[in-house]
């Protein structure tokens, strides 16, 4: 699946990227499929017409084979990126509001969660 039109994060964001150094080493397929599962699960919004037995499973987010783009609750756009040869990660956060800890609290909790998959 490639790349929606819709999976950009405008300019004013804040990112951030990991990268492996080593030519023969590449974040595994794995990791990849844990990220595009857990991190809609845990932050986006839920499906607008989500059964409530199933609300967890159901969420407004944009996935494509390399990445996935959600919405939070605070209004705040999120999009985590694999590069093509799976060895760098990138991460874009953009708010409404910059100076909202809200913000800053949830850059904090999307990394750990990258960092524990």
């Amino acid at each position: 699946v490639e790349r929606p039109s819709s999976a950009t994060v405008p300019n004013n964001s804040f990112g951030w990227s990991m990268i492996v150094k080593s030519p023969n080493r590449f974040f595994t397929t794995r990791f990849h499929h844990v990220l595009l599962r857990r991190l809609p699960s845990e932050f986006a919004l839920p499906a607008v017409q989500a059964t409530p037995q199933y609300s967890h499973l159901n969420r407004r987010c944009d996935v494509w084979s390399k990445g996935v783009k959600w919405l939070s609750e605070t209004g705040v756009t999120t999009m985590v990126e694999m590069s093509e040869t799976f060895q760098s990660l990138s991460l874009a956060m953009s708010s409404p509001d910059k100076a909202d800890p809200k913000y800053l609290e949830l850059a904090h909790t999307v990394l750990a969660v990258i960092k524990t998959a």
